[in-house]
């Protein structure tokens, strides 16, 4: 609509960038560091966050990590630095190649150190912390990506039923900045996003 009307925006992904750029420059003056997860529903539109954490990693011994979910139709992309789409070379039937590892439990706590709260409300007093678990099989493989470049790529069945085989209708292609963590952590902390979505709003909506 804005773009329509000529009016001033940014999308969600350019404000997240303007936040990130922001934080670095605070954290430089304060003299303070610390490692960063970025978790997003969808890389479309997301090549500028990477590059702030590749460029923030470059004089870091700190890292900033960005983990998105993407299209099954992303194309690879060539060796140049922008990574051009490669017609018909999918990043889904590459990981089809690799070999599956399947149907193992995933603790989100042990691979995050983040403890999944408890879905009461605060406003209930039910504040208790609690592990979980779920069953994955999953791929992983580097790659480069079309508009991205390297990534750390991971393809995740969930399987709500153990005692099934992985659905080609239900699984989720991963995007990871961080080219040497284990595909466990990289579907933990994607399982997490709405778990820290739902902390934060729970705590503006008693303070």
């Amino acid at each position: 609509y804005a773009k329509k009307n000529h009016l001033q925006h940014k999308t969600q992904p350019r404000m997240a960038v303007t936040m990130l750029n922001y934080l670095e420059s605070r954290l430089k003056k304060a003299g303070l560091e610390f490692n960063l997860v970025i978790t997003a529903d969808s890389a479309f539109d997301c090549k500028d966050l990477w590059k702030v954490c590749r460029r923030h990693n470059q004089h870091s011994q700190y890292r900033w990590t960005i983990i998105t979910a993407t299209d099954p139709a992303r194309c690879l992309g060539s060796n140049g630095s922008k990574a051009t789409r490669l017609a018909g070379q999918k990043v889904l039937d590459a990981l089809h190649q690799e070999p599956l590892v399947r149907k193992q439990k995933i603790d989100f706590f042990e691979q995050t150190g983040i403890a999944l709260r408890s879905r009461q409300k605060l406003s209930d007093q039910q504040t208790g912390t609690t592990s979980s678990s779920t069953v994955y099989s999953y791929a992983q493989k580097q790659l480069r990506v079309a508009d991205i470049g390297d990534s750390n790529v991971v393809l995740s069945y969930k399987l709500l039923d153990p005692s099934q085989d992985e659905s080609e209708f239900h699984f989720r292609l991963l995007l990871c900045s961080d080219l040497q963590m284990p595909a466990t952590q990289i579907i933990a902390y994607y399982a997490m996003r709405w778990e820290v979505e739902t902390f934060f709003r729970e705590q503006k909506s008693n303070f």
